[in-house]
């Protein structure tokens, strides 16, 4: 019960953040990111580059081929994901089996709340105005929270926090972590019907729709409309 009700929490919260789940499961680990412009020749060989990140486990490395402006997206998700799930946890544990759940869980989530101290702090991240978050996410606007992680953190190298993060989370094991990792495997799915358009482009990826921008000559993966507030 209590590793269900773990992945049921993450669940949410990475779908609250943008995260797309679609059953898709990796490993327990991260490298911890790759810095470096990012993108593609093509949007083909831009999931090719996607598939062998994560191949490694290198979720940062996958972030960095997003649009460099989207990017603080995934930041985002990963921010109200360290900010959300100790609390979600502990209600959890309350609601579906009294103290003593409570007190299993609390102790899981202790490696990772220690992590993701330690993450913030190297990324600069620890004093972030939360209260001025709520905003950004009841409007369910993907601009409204790359506005506030790019005013919050200007300087913040998105693919790196990302990737601490994302190792920060195999701390609660492997079916968390792979969870949390779905919507990045997504990303290097078999691509079909590519159809581009000027500095646009659209295809399937593993058979779900997938959009592409060209920026300064190169290919990235366009996630800010599939992650645009509910029935999206």
């Amino acid at each position: 019960m209590v590793r269900t009700s773990l992945l049921v929490a993450i669940t949410l919260l990475l779908a609250a953040c943008g995260g797309d789940t679609p059953g898709t499961s990796g490993g327990g680990s991260s490298s911890g990111g790759s810095s470096g412009p990012g993108g593609a020749e093509s949007p083909e060989a831009l999931v090719e580059m996607a598939r062998g990140f994560v191949a490694k486990e290198d979720f940062g490395g996958v972030v960095n081929l997003i649009a460099p402006d989207e990017r603080p997206l995934m930041s985002m998700g990963m921010i109200m994901l360290s900010e959300m799930l100790p609390m979600m946890m502990g209600g959890l544990g309350e609601g579906l089996g009294g103290d003593e759940a409570k007190d299993e869980l609390e102790k899981k989530m202790e490696p990772f709340q220690k992590a993701m101290t330690a993450i913030k702090k190297k990324h600069g991240v620890e004093k972030l105005d939360m209260a001025s978050a709520g905003p950004a996410m009841m409007a369910g606007s993907p601009d409204e929270a790359m506005k506030w992680v790019s005013e919050q953190a200007p300087d913040l190298d998105h693919g790196a926090f990302v990737g601490d993060v994302m190792q920060a989370l195999a701390k609660l094991g492997d079916e968390a972590s792979g969870k949390a990792s779905g919507g990045f495997n997504r990303l290097s799915g078999e691509l079909t019907d590519v159809k581009i358009d000027g500095d646009n482009a659209t295809g399937k990826i593993g058979g779900k729709p997938g959009e592409f921008r060209k920026v300064d000559g190169r290919w990235y993966f366009s996630v800010k409309n599939s992650m645009g507030g509910p029935g999206r």
